[in-house]
């Protein structure tokens, strides 16, 4: 699942989880071609994993095991400690139990909750394989929480509308739901989702959210389309966006350098079409 080989900053550390002391300083426009890759290495994972047939099926399982485990993690997480030595822990549980449904989520669910707080993908990805690869491998569960993870780690543009909406109407305020949602509607290119994904964007200000992913979220959605449309407006608004995370973000912030780069080409870009 580790997305990557592009140029963009943005997307290199929203999507691809590229640390943003690596990306160069004048990130280059997210082009159709550019769009295409993006599409054609989203292809080649999915060949590796199963038809998704599963988004179909009902939560007909025993969720308990799951939502004890999402919650465990989610304290854990909340805790401040050092969450790498667990991380490590039931990896190799997973890869010893490849048909545990448990074991994979554990692994796979704490996983994900890293790549949320640190800002990139590292340690989606194992000596096994793909998270989700792992996870449908398993024996599988056939529950809500088993099945919103499969699209938290891998949402597909194919899919997501119909499971999307399904996690969505189970639970309407779930954040790290819509941010997938989203961010899958954009990388589509079609003009309705774009607005879709904006207007989801917008909508998860709202929300409980974390006010730094919140900014740095929204900033990429409008960068992604004002560089489709070549748009002055949504150049101001994703700098506006830039701004506020820059102005919350501590100098650690793994994505601060990549805001700051971004920042610098949003301005080239927003000047080339004003003067």
């Amino acid at each position: 699942m580790d997305r990557h080989n592009l140029l963009y900053v943005f997307v290199c550390v929203w999507i691809f989880g590229v640390p943003a002391l690596s990306a160069p300083a004048s990130p280059v426009p997210l082009t159709p071609d550019m769009l295409a890759k993006i599409a054609a290495e989203n292809r080649i994972i999915n060949e590796i994993t199963t038809s998704w047939g599963w988004t179909n099926e009902a939560w007909s399982g025993d969720d308990r095991p799951f939502v004890d485990a999402r919650n465990k993690i989610d304290t854990l997480f909340s805790s401040g400690r050092d969450v790498q030595p667990y991380i490590d822990v039931h990896r190799k549980k997973a890869i010893a139990n490849p048909q545990s449904a448990i074991c994979q989520f554990e692994w796979a669910y704490a996983s994900y909750i890293q790549y949320i707080k640190v800002g990139s993908l590292h340690g989606v990805f194992s000596n096994s394989g793909c998270l989700l690869y792992s996870l449908e491998t398993a024996q599988l569960p056939h529950t809500y929480n088993y099945d919103r993870l499969m699209f938290l780690i891998r949402p597909d543009e194919t899919q997501e509308v119909r499971l999307a909406r399904r996690l969505l109407k189970r639970e309407p305020d779930d954040p790290n739901v819509k941010f997938a949602y989203a961010d899958t509607m954009l990388i589509t290119g079609n003009p309705t989702d774009e607005a879709a994904a904006l207007a989801m964007a917008k909508d998860l200000e709202s929300s409980s959210v974390n006010k730094l992913r919140y900014y740095f979220f929204l900033g990429y959605v409008y960068c992604v389309i004002a560089d489709r449309r070549h748009s002055a407006e949504y150049y101001k608004n994703a700098i506006s966006a830039n701004d506020l995370f820059l102005g919350l973000a501590g100098p650690d912030d793994t994505r601060r350098q990549a805001a700051i780069q971004v920042k610098g080409y949003l301005k080239r870009q927003l000047d080339a079409l004003t003067n």
